[in-house]
């Protein structure tokens, strides 16, 4: 290799880093993997790639006797997934993201009907929720019944039912509904989610929210775009944990 070719010593640091971890992913393919980083990667977002790179190891190495990390350098289709998974990570620093992103690399490995473009189109869609929506995709994945309780549904419950505001209740009691509201109007914007218009009963028009002065949506389901991305960032995990 030329010497305007070789990793900048940042990404060796990268793997250095990686080794000093244990991640067995590394004597496998660690420097292929540095050579994508390193042409992909800008300095300053490294460390981040460096989380993700470590929470898929992880995953990898619990499903190695599934999943063959060299096929990267022989799977083209692979390797663009997961070159793509690698810029998504350095577009944010939470954790939880990291999960999804690697989940989602996993899923690649195994065997399903899902072709190349739609794979592409899932890890695009993925990119574009933030935490919270990631957590009501997972929530409307169970098909949840009125009292459904489980680890996920206590852990997150204040995030998935926050407050809401009432008439006789200062406008910033109600800011987790409002977002609340946003989050689960972009998961519809995705086409993840569907929530009917709100009808009253006698008049048979729709019902206008009293403070977003919008038309009330009803319960929300999870579409069948919805269920095939929750599926391959691991959703069925949560369900009876």
């Amino acid at each position: 290799m030329d010497e305007d070719q070789k990793l900048n010593p940042n990404v060796s640091d990268v793997i250095s880093s990686l080794v000093k971890a244990g991640a067995n992913l590394v004597p496998y393919a660690g420097p292929f993997i540095a050579e994508i980083v390193g042409n992909l990667i800008p300095n300053q977002r490294l460390d981040r790639v460096t989380k993700f790179l470590e929470i898929l190891n992880s995953k990898i190495e619990s499903m190695k006797d599934e999943i063959d990390i060299l096929r990267l350098k022989t799977d083209n289709n692979l390797l663009i997934l997961f070159e793509k998974s690698l810029i998504c990570s350095t577009q944010t620093n939470s954790k939880e993201k990291y999960y999804y992103y690697s989940d989602f690399v996993v899923s690649c490995f195994l065997p399903n009907a899902t072709e190349q473009m739609q794979k592409e189109r899932i890890l695009s869609i993925l990119s574009e929720l933030n935490d919270i929506e990631v957590l009501h995709l997972i929530y409307y994945s169970f098909n949840p019944t009125i009292g459904m309780q489980n680890s996920f549904i206590s852990k997150y419950k204040d995030v998935l039912f926050p407050h809401q505001r009432t008439m006789n209740e200062p406008m910033e009691h109600g800011y987790n509904d409002y977002f609340k509201e946003l989050y689960l109007d972009n998961l519809e914007r995705l086409r993840l989610i569907h929530r009917d218009i709100e009808v009253d009963r006698n008049t048979k028009m729709p019902i206008i929210d009293i403070f977003t002065k919008q038309f009330k949506k009803g319960y929300a389901s999870i579409t069948p775009l919805g269920m095939i991305i929750a599926q391959f960032i691991g959703a069925e995990k949560y369900k009876d944990a």
